[in-house]
């Protein structure tokens, strides 16, 4: 987690630890970063991807962003990837054939088809950890499933799931 002129350190997107935990109503990720942002608090975009058929390409992304204190929908988002081409023909690999990523918005910050689908709010118990909170309908009630948190700060392109098929080595 560096900035790409300056390669200055960025402790607010460097997760150490992710939990998720499942219950009837809700599913909750936390996401641990190491320390603030030198502004102070959580700046950049927090989330996670959801694998639905364990193939390792993602089918359903959530990010947040301006986190606040109580949970809000503000800045929150959620999409699906309706074509199975998150990860271009490889997926988790670089093989430069990235397709359009997520592409079917289902959530945009309170409006779709249920407003209260996806929370995210800063941890009242920890000031260094973004918590996300969606319900089962987002992931369609499977019982097994992949899943992996995420930071953003620059990109934040939905389309462009995964990154690396849209950045050489050098350009990243």
């Amino acid at each position: 987690p560096f900035t790409t002129e300056t390669m200055l350190y960025q402790p607010d997107l460097d997760i150490i630890l992710c939990v998720l935990n499942a219950a009837a109503e809700f599913t909750f990720v936390e996401i641990q970063v190491q320390g603030e942002h030198e502004k102070g608090g959580l700046q950049g975009t927090y989330g996670v991807e959801l694998d639905l058929d364990r193939d390792g390409r993602g089918d359903v992304l959530v990010l947040a962003s301006n986190l606040q204190s109580d949970w809000s929908t503000d800045g929150v988002f959620a999409w699906k990837d309706t074509n199975n081409d998150v990860g271009g023909e490889t997926p988790l690999n670089m093989d430069g054939s990235g397709g359009d990523g997520y592409n079917q918005l289902v959530f945009d910050e309170g409006k779709g088809d249920d407003p209260d689908l996806v929370w995210a709010r800063v941890s009242p118990d920890n000031p260094l950890a973004a918590q996300l909170a969606f319900k089962p309908d987002l992931f369609e009630w499977k019982e097994e499933y992949l899943w992996w948190a995420l930071t953003d700060n620059v990109v934040k392109n939905p389309a462009w799931y995964d990154y690396n098929d849209h950045f050489t080595h050098d350009e990243a």
